[in-house]
């Protein structure tokens, strides 16, 4: 049995348990979890859409170039774009699956995903109202650092 259908079992059997345990509040949280997956499903799609249309425009020699290994600046040029970037993690490793298809190296492409999790340029206004401009900037760049000793680390490990 596959990882995918260990954990779709194990959902089952939780959804079941909790029905069994209380009927009226899973059903609750059913409509709940549908009415917040059918808000956020346009978006997804949009982006899955948009990624899609990008790598087939792209032609697979300029991802091959710009995630590529050999260049200090392709990994700080991929590592900055995937700071200003935001997509949620589910859509961002199956992207990064997709690079490494199209023939992109790992060290630039591990640069780009840690960066695209960790750093949050775009969010850093609100970030730095919130815990102040200082932490904010500290945290962002201690995060892109961290995204280089990561890509680092698993072309070391990986290679």
């Amino acid at each position: 049995m596959s990882f995918s259908a260990c954990l779709w079992a194990v959902a089952a059997g939780a959804l079941l348990l909790s029905a069994r345990v209380d009927r009226a509040r899973t059903r609750q949280a059913l409509r709940v979890s549908w009415t917040a997956f059918a808000r956020i499903a346009p978006i997804m799609l949009g982006i899955v859409g948009l990624i899609g249309l990008i790598l087939a425009i792209l032609p697979p020699a300029f991802i091959t170039d710009l995630f590529a290994d050999r260049n200090v600046w392709s990994l700080i040029a991929v590592a900055s774009v995937g700071a200003i970037t935001i997509i949620p993690g589910f859509i961002a490793y199956p992207l990064a699956a997709a690079l490494m298809r199209q023939g992109a190296g790992l060290v630039p492409v591990a640069a780009f995903i840690t960066s695209l999790m960790m750093v949050g340029v775009v969010t850093a206004p609100l970030e730095g109202q919130l815990f102040g401009r200082r932490f904010a900037f500290v945290r962002n760049a201690l995060s892109f650092a961290a995204a280089f000793a990561v890509a680092l680390g698993m072309g070391m490990i990986l290679h």
